[in-house]
């Protein structure tokens, strides 16, 4: 597995929403999330209905729906086109925020004494906050981990619109990789492969794709191509959007 390098990240990035209904940038109503849903047994389909649905918590149906058309287009083509062996990897540290507090909020926090970062940890199952961060002059910037697979996006704004939090943000990846990139097309799913080689940590140099779509529980495959040195083909405006989406964040 190439490896990945973990930041702390500048800015949360604002997510468009468009019509597969991605995170907005408000965060949603309050709600607390169901303890028992996650985490799923698969986790790559459970990682992938994550950053596709833009939810706190991976939709079933969706997490069904990835689960069964990977396993049914690996089923079918491995043997033909190894990249689809290539599995989905998220662009951020699953179930884990770096909040910013106030100084103000970090002394009751650290106190014990009521605080807006306390309640949203029992909201969401907070299993860790790394206090040693608080306790630095001046405190820094602290991680804190959930329980479960939650969508960190979503967490962020909710920290985020504290009063007790001056910001907080996903903890994403830089680097470059082979990946597969999900999408809902009017109703259709599709599944964008990409294998990548040449520099992937830091920007693979050399990328080909294969492109998919799943209908009534069968699998159709559009072809494969060079990124770069193919013409592009005809399918290619509609696939690159997850691609284009995930690489960019909007």
């Amino acid at each position: 597995m190439r490896s990945r390098v973990l930041i702390l990240s500048a800015a949360i990035m604002a997510l468009a929403s468009c019509g597969n209904d991605r995170v907005a940038n408000t965060p949603p109503p309050l709600d607390q999330p169901d303890s028992t849903a996650t985490p799923r047994e698969n986790r790559e389909a459970e990682e992938a209905a994550l950053w596709l649905s833009g939810e706190l918590v991976a939709p079933q149906d969706l997490y069904e729906t990835i689960r069964d058309d990977l396993a049914a287009i690996r089923g079918e083509y491995l043997d033909s086109f190894p990249d689809v062996a290539v599995q989905f990897g998220v662009p951020w540290v699953v179930s884990e925020v770096i909040v910013k507090l106030t100084d103000d909020a970090v002394q009751r926090f650290l106190a014990r004494e009521p605080n807006d970062v306390d309640s949203l940890n029992a909201v969401f199952h907070a299993t860790h906050l790394d206090t040693f961060r608080l306790k630095t002059t001046p405190p820094r910037a602290t991680l804190i981990d959930f329980a479960g697979r939650q969508n960190p996006e979503r967490l962020a704004q909710y920290y985020d619109a504290q009063d007790d939090v001056i910001w907080g943000e996903t903890n994403g990846y830089i680097g470059d990789r082979s990946n597969v990139y999900p999408w809902n097309h009017n109703g259709t799913m599709t599944y964008l492969f990409r294998y990548g080689e040449g520099d992937c940590p830091a920007g693979c140099i050399y990328n080909r794709f294969s492109y998919f779509k799943r209908h009534a529980g069968a699998t159709e495959y559009l072809g494969t191509f060079e990124y770069r040195i193919d013409p592009e083909p005809h399918w290619w405006e509609e696939a690159k959007t997850a691609f284009e989406r995930y690489r960019l964040g909007y």
